[in-house]
């Protein structure tokens, strides 16, 4: 718990990178609408592929600064001299990252599909389909930050990354948000449930080593 304090401390005071995620966000939903010209119908065929490439985008931008700032010189040998688990610091950073990156992404994607011309069940799946997705997305990222750590601009190296990695996760995204108002959770869901759990527990040893490796290298 006392990581996990930190990290949110940290997270606060780094308000810039994840305000910036809400508002590129918010303003690539808004371009996306007005380009299609404000007309319900269009707007309700591609609200999902747009809300899920917004959230993408955002979190992949919002993870390297993040990384960056949390991870000054020498922290890693810290850490390993505290006797800390970079295992236990992964997942706690992972948490925090997504609690004050994602978790306000996710919050404003349902008035966001709202504008789309989405109507209740049917923005309430495009939501619930970025909720479960969203920690493969920020597993990827994070595990491409913590790779690019000592680059400098490895910022745009995370996105180059982790995008084609996220396919999977997208395909089953769109399949569920776009299903979901007919037949529920199904199978899109279930495989879009079963991507992200397998993205986090591959992603938290694989944070971990890069880190010991990090460590290792001075």
């Amino acid at each position: 718990m006392k990581m996990l304090r930190r990290e949110l401390r940290l997270s606060r005071r780094m308000a810039g990178s994840w305000l910036f995620a809400l508002i590129f966000f918010v303003l690539f939903s808004s371009i996306c609408a007005i380009a299609l010209g404000g007309e319900q119908a269009a707007m309700a065929q591609v609200a999902a592929p747009l809300l899920w490439i917004a959230l993408l985008l955002s979190v992949l931008l919002a993870t390297g600064p993040v990384w960056k700032a949390s991870m000054p010189e020498g922290f890693a040998e810290q850490l390993h001299l505290s006797e800390r688990s970079f295992a236990v610091f992964a997942a706690v950073k992972a948490l925090s990252m997504w609690l004050t990156v994602s978790l306000p992404l996710i919050v404003i994607s349902y008035p966001l599909a709202t504008m789309f011309g989405l109507e209740g069940k049917a923005a309430f799946g495009v939501t619930l389909s970025l909720l479960i997705g969203s920690p493969a997305i920020l597993s990827y990222a994070m595990v491409a930050g913590a790779a690019t750590l000592r680059l400098a601009q490895g910022g745009v190296v995370v996105i180059l990354i982790s995008l084609p990695l996220l396919i999977p996760t997208l395909i089953f995204g769109l399949g569920f948000a776009r299903n979901f108002a007919a037949s529920g959770f199904a199978q899109d869901g279930l495989a879009l449930l079963g991507v992200s759990c397998l993205s986090v527990a591959a992603a938290i040893p694989a944070i971990a080593a890069i880190l010991q490796a990090i460590m290792e290298d001075g």
